[in-house]
């Protein structure tokens, strides 16, 4: 399908030279005749051809074109959604009129194009051995030209642009670092036109549409989340202009809220690579699989002080426990023969706040992997009793599994534990047995902010979600020091956070920036207190929780030190907080302050 709408991508140039004549009379024409249907198709046509200046020249005269009779939302959802796809379908009237000869002159690169994609065509569609050999031939001398032309730069930008992605579409398996490039490159060309598009629509008051994909590829989510973020960036919802009132201010913002929802709700299938581990012959005989995810730098951004933090979370994928079952006889074969890794699809969807991982589809090679595959978690919940529940997640389509009894199949199940004991979860088929085993309780233990932590700490901080994600923070029963410094001396910039969850890694990277010593984080890092050997200094925000929670109660035996966080604010500077009041300051890493660190459990 890619290959198919990418060789009709091709084309659009051509079509494009077709439609650069005075558009705008034709529209005007079309008007004075009355025919709205021929009006819509024109006016789109000069959107999606990005013809600005011909749709300033309607707007001139016919403003009142700009509206959803003629820019309905399904047309702009195209535009976010599917632009190369719409670029190829706007196509389809170029080739047509083509027929089977091949529109450009002989030694011009598409020309190689078009005939490859031909001969591609017609070796699938025939079966006679001597003519595949013939087409074998045509395809290898056509792309051994388009390669070498591509290899050697001798093609423009659009047209190496084109050839790399055309080149890489046929050949996902030896696609090179630079066919990869280049097919990143022209997404992010489309991307951009496509947000230029999007950009004169709204400023000429087209709607935004009213529904969403209910599922996208990744890819095609970018370009969605791309869109939402112009658009912001041309209506600003967080701003009342001078020419409205505070009760369309209102409805513009509510607008804005409702588009985001409509974002986030859309499911996303991301590209994953599944990798095999050692075989577990102990344990019913299986590959453990790990999942990894490309990197996700849309889901990214900057807060107000710069720090790069998750626009969106996205949780469980590194929880699920994925497995591959077979004999043990056979586990060194199914190694040695490649099948190390798998090419996957991540369904990922919205839940609890985070995006989280819904299915996975895996293949080896072209074909589907199914015999043997098995992917699930299990979380433990907290009930609205009080009593625990007990999740499970099932990703792999048509697994079926057994637990405390109640069979579990499609998605999942919550089942809650009615007393304490020892509970397994089964799988429903030939191969595998059990899959998971713990003693469970049937109260679910919550630990208050103030409570005694496991270490004998107290507890600070509840992170407030009722699975096996929650966790909580205590901080150490006392100082570690009353006055140490930040650094040893060294004034490296080292790259730290400072939101809750960050101190275990500011920790970890202080200590490698700047190795041995005795400063704030070795001191925490070499903390054993209560059994417990997991120490590290808080993060700025982590901090401002221990004096919140904890000193402001009474809690904790703090005075008035100024405390250390891992939080760096320069190269030379960190912050630290003042516990007589709770006043942060950002001040030198030479400095002696006093620690107290902090754990999670």
């Amino acid at each position: 399908m890619i290959r198919r709408l990418l060789a009709l991508v091709l084309l659009s140039a051509m079509a494009a030279a077709a439609f650069a004549a005075d558009q705008a009379d034709a529209v005007f024409a079309a008007i004075k005749a009355k025919n709205d249907k021929e009006v819509t198709r024109l006016v789109q046509n000069l959107a999606l051809a990005r013809n600005f200046a011909q749709l300033d020249k309607v707007q001139a005269q016919n403003p009142e074109l700009f509206d959803a009779k003629h820019f309905p939302g399904d047309y702009v959802s195209k535009i976010i959604f599917n632009y190369v796809e719409n670029a190829a379908a706007g196509a389809r009237t170029a080739q047509k009129a083509t027929g089977k000869t091949n529109p450009y002159a002989k030694g011009n690169a598409l020309w190689y194009v078009w005939d490859l994609d031909t001969a591609l065509a017609a070796k699938a569609a025939t079966k006679v051995a001597a003519t595949q050999k013939t087409l074998q031939a045509q395809i290898d001398a056509d792309t051994k030209l388009l390669s070498e032309a591509l290899n050697a730069g001798r093609l423009d930008e659009g047209t190496a642009l084109i050839v790399g992605l055309y080149l890489y579409s046929i050949s996902p398996a030896g696609q090179t670092e630079k066919q990869a490039g280049d097919a990143e490159r022209l997404n992010a060309q489309f991307a951009s036109e496509a947000a230029g598009i999007l950009e004169y629509l709204f400023k000429a008051g087209v709607p935004f549409p009213s529904t969403l994909p209910a599922a996208l590829k990744f890819e095609a989510w970018k370009r969605e989340l791309a869109a939402f973020d112009a658009f912001e960036l041309i209506t600003d919802p967080y701003k009342q202009n001078e020419y409205e009132t505070k009760e369309e201010f209102t409805v513009r913002q509510a607008e804005d809220e409702r588009l985001w929802q409509l974002l986030v709700h859309t499911e996303i299938a991301i590209p994953a690579t599944l990798t095999l581990g050692s075989f577990n012959a102990q344990e019913g005989g299986f590959f453990p699989l790990s999942i990894s995810l490309p990197d996700l730098a849309m889901l990214k951004t900057s807060d107000d002080a710069g720090e790069t933090v998750d626009r969106f979370r996205v949780r469980d994928l590194a929880k699920a426990d994925l497995r591959y079952y077979l004999d043990r006889k056979n586990a060194a074969f199914f190694k040695d023969k490649g099948f190390a890794a798998w090419t996957a699809t991540a369904t990922i969807a919205l839940g609890s706040g985070a995006f989280r991982l819904k299915e996975l589809a895996a293949k080896n090679g072209t074909d589907p992997v199914t015999e043997g595959l098995w992917g699930f978690r299990v979380s433990r919940l907290r009930g609205a009793a009080g009593e625990t529940v007990v999740s499970i997640d099932n990703y792999i389509k048509g697994r079926e599994y057994s637990f405390a009894g109640t069979k579990v199949v499609g998605a999942g199940a919550r089942i809650p534990i009615t007393a304490d004991g020892s509970y397994s979860l089964l799988s429903d088929a030939k191969g595998p047995g059990e899959l998971w085993k713990s003693d469970l309780t049937a109260a679910y233990i919550v630990y208050l902010v103030g409570d005694l932590g496991p270490a004998g700490g107290i507890v600070f901080y509840d992170s407030g979600e009722d699975s096996d994600d929650r966790y909580f923070l205590e901080a150490a029963p006392a100082d570690q020091s009353a006055g140490i410094q930040w650094s040893n001396g060294n004034s490296s910039d080292i790259k730290t956070g400072t939101a809750v969850g960050s101190g275990k890694s500011n920790t970890d990277s202080i200590i490698a920036a700047q190795g041995s010593g005795n400063y704030a984080a070795t001191l925490c890092k070499n903390l054993s207190i209560g059994g417990f050997s997991d120490w590290f200094l808080p993060s700025k925000d982590e901090l401002n929780l221990m004096y919140t929670n904890l000193k402001k109660a009474g809690l904790g035996g703090f005075g008035g030190s100024w405390l250390w966080s891992s939080s760096q604010g320069s190269k030379y500077n960190a912050w630290y907080q003042v516990f007589s009041n709770g006043d942060q300051y950002n001040g030198y890493k030479i400095v002696d302050n006093s620690v107290r660190a902090c754990r999670a459990f």
